[in-house]
């Protein structure tokens, strides 16, 4: 969930459900007290909502069930608490509002008939859990912030420039399994785009001036096909919101050899429409949680192609497409990487 692991949901969930305590409570307590309280029962969700398995067998039904019974053991040690300050009353009925609406998606997830409907929910997920985070931060209460930690207030788009020294790089651990293979490359060749076709309201972007590699590896620029630059302008919402794009080639620095291609799209809300997840997979795919946490859309590439898999994700108003040509490189493991570089 936008760095969002089962563990970002669970502190995402977990302040707004704090939001519920302090009906039966008694005097309201000092805001030290109150402030303490939270932490220790914020803590305490979070802890029982890691436990929970993300549903890799798409079993949405009984993850939501699973997630639902923490919530109903949180908010009955939440209604002990005393009524809230006056001061943090309105941020209360705040978090009211937030819970409501977590409650009603996680619902929606829980029937989900398949990834795409998933998918949707997750993304409401992570808007709220955002919305949740402003919340959280006027309260001052960081165990309950679902993005502490991790610098939310910079986008990737708000990214290091090319020069920065290349030890503040996330090094990406490629399988030692892997073994490169020539792969007939038998797609059309399409000429290279000089600008975005009339109508279009988005740029091109060149990524190497505002991105850095993983440490080991640098960017080479790529140039959007017309063909992609055309699909994209086709798709309403993307072609409305989409304030830039681009695409580079990830390359390992011992030997130049690919490794993959990049596409990096930018917002001009403060989210990716859902658009660009199914873009690249238009036959549909799985959803794939990376290791820290992105919830993406994954499907191999063609059978003529040089691709070995797609991983395509959306990061608050970035999102990130991954086309590995190396196989057994996962494409979460090297977006996982790109994102740890530009955080």
């Amino acid at each position: 969930m936008c760095t969002r692991s089962i563990t970002a949901l669970a502190a995402a969930v977990t302040m707004a459900l704090a939001a519920c305590g302090g009906g039966d409570g008694g005097g309201a307590l000092s805001e030290d007290d109150f402030v303490d309280e939270l932490t220790d029962i914020c803590g305490d969700v979070s802890k029982d909502l890691d436990r929970i398995e993300f549903p890799a067998d798409e079993d949405y039904a009984a993850f939501a069930k699973d997630v639902l019974a923490v919530y109903e053991d949180g908010l009955g040690r939440l209604q002990a608490i005393g009524a809230a300050p006056e001061s943090l009353a309105k941020d209360f009925e705040d978090f009211i509002a937030v819970l409501e609406d977590q409650v009603d998606e996680i619902e929606q997830l829980g029937k989900a008939a398949d990834g795409d409907e998933a998918l949707k929910s997750f993304d409401q997920l992570t808007k709220l859990s955002d919305e949740q985070s402003e919340i959280a931060q006027d309260l001052d209460v960081a165990d309950c912030d679902p993005n502490d930690g991790a610098d939310t207030a910079t986008t990737v788009a708000e990214t290091t420039p090319a020069t920065a020294p290349a030890t503040t790089a996330a090094p990406i651990a490629l399988p030692t399994t892997v073994v490169p293979v020539t792969i007939p490359e038998t797609i059309p060749a399409t000429a290279p785009a000089t600008a975005p076709p009339a109508g279009s309201r988005f740029e091109i972007l060149d990524l190497t001036t505002r991105f850095i590699a993983p440490d080991g590896f640098y960017l080479e620029a790529g140039t959007p096909t017309q063909g992609t630059l055309d699909l994209i302008a086709a798709m309403p919402e993307l072609n409305e919101k989409l304030l830039s794009i681009g695409v580079a080639t990830l390359k390992d620095s011992s030997d130049n050899s690919d490794v993959a291609d990049i596409w990096i799209g930018i917002s001009r809300t403060d989210s990716m429409p859902l658009d660009w997840k199914t873009l690249d997979c238009p036959d549909g795919g799985d959803l794939r949680e990376s290791a820290d946490g992105i919830l993406g859309i994954v499907c191999l590439g063609a059978a003529d192609s040089p691709v070995w898999e797609i991983f395509t994700a959306t990061d608050l108003d970035v999102g990130i497409s991954v086309y590995t040509l190396l196989p057994d490189v996962p494409g979460d493991l090297v977006a996982d990487a790109f994102l740890a570089a530009n955080p």
